[in-house]
C-alpha cells in the first residue's frame, strides 16, 4: 500500500534525522507502515460512512473508480454467488443510486464491522511497536496519532 510506505518512510526518515539506531529506526518503521494500514483502511470507510464535507470527496468515490476497498473485498468474499454478480453488476456501471444497495449488502456481510476489527488490529500493532522506544514526548505524540484514529473511526458511527 503506497499510504502505509509513506507513513514507513516518513517515520524511518525522522528516526534517521534524529541519530537513531538501528532497532528504534525500524520501530519507527514498523509503526509508520501499522498506522498508513489503518489509515487507509479508515479513509475506505469514510468513502462509504462519512459526509462528503469530512471526507473531502463525494461518497462513493472508490467505488466509482473500481477501487476494491477491504469493505468491498469482505463483503464479496461472504456474499452468495448472487450477490456477487449483482456487485459485479455495481462496480461495472456505477451511479450513486447504487450506494444504498451497496451500503446493505455490506451491513448484512458485516464488512463494516470486520474492517474496523481491522483497523484497531493495525493500532495496536502501531502501538506495540511504540513501546520499544523510550518513553519521550514525541512517542506520546505518535502514540496520540492512533489514539487520534481510533476516536475518527468511532465518529463514523457503527460500522
Amino acid at each position: 500500500m503506497k499510504t502505509a510506505e509513506l507513513f514507513a518512510l516518513s517515520c524511518d526518515f525522522g528516526g534517521y534525522l534524529c541519530n537513531a539506531e538501528a532497532p528504534q529506526r525500524e520501530a519507527l518503521r514498523q509503526y509508520g507502515t501499522a498506522l498508513g494500514i489503518a489509515y487507509q483502511l479508515y479513509d475506505d470507510c469514510l468513502d462509504l460512512l462519512g459526509t462528503e464535507s469530512v471526507a473531502g470527496k463525494t461518497l462513493g468515490a472508490d467505488l466509482a473508480e473500481g477501487k476494491m476497498t477491504l469493505p468491498i473485498l469482505i463483503a464479496r468474499d461472504s456474499a452468495t454467488t448472487p450477490e456477487r454478480e449483482q456487485l459485479h453488476h455495481w462496480f461495472s456501471h456505477w451511479t450513486p443510486s447504487f450506494l444504498p444497495d451497496t451500503m446493505a449488502l455490506l451491513q448484512k456481510h458485516n464488512a463494516l464491522t470486520q474492517s474496523r476489527q481491522a483497523i484497531q488490529t493495525y493500532l495496536v500493532a502501531a502501538r506495540k511497536a511504540l513501546s520499544t522506544l523510550p518513553d519521550t514526548d514525541g512517542r506520546a505524540a505518535l502514540n496520540g496519532l492512533t489514539q487520534f484514529l481510533a476516536q475518527q473511526i468511532e465518529a463514523l458511527g457503527v460500522i
